[in-house]
């Protein structure tokens, strides 16, 4: 299995919540994995444990995001115009 590394937007913007935004990663999330990818979303796991309005904590995750990615095979970007 291809592990892919999917970038997307977590934080809130615009009329985007962050809720909405987990949603969608999640959802494309399932559909790379139901397409037989290996999929990591830093954003979705290491928010479960730290706090991205936390300056620290978001800085920690964002290294071991960027550790994770190198590790990675591909990485896949979604955005929003």
């Amino acid at each position: 299995m291809k592990l892919i590394f999917l970038t997307s937007p977590y934080r809130a913007y615009g009329d985007r919540s962050v809720e909405d935004n987990v949603e969608e990663a999640e959802f494309l999330c399932s559909v790379l994995v139901m397409w037989g990818y290996n999929v990591f979303a830093p954003h979705l796991f290491y928010t479960r444990f730290l706090d991205d309005k936390v300056d620290d904590q978001r800085k920690r995750g964002i290294e071991a995001g960027m550790d994770m990615m190198g590790r990675c095979e591909e990485v896949w970007a979604f955005g929003r115009n």
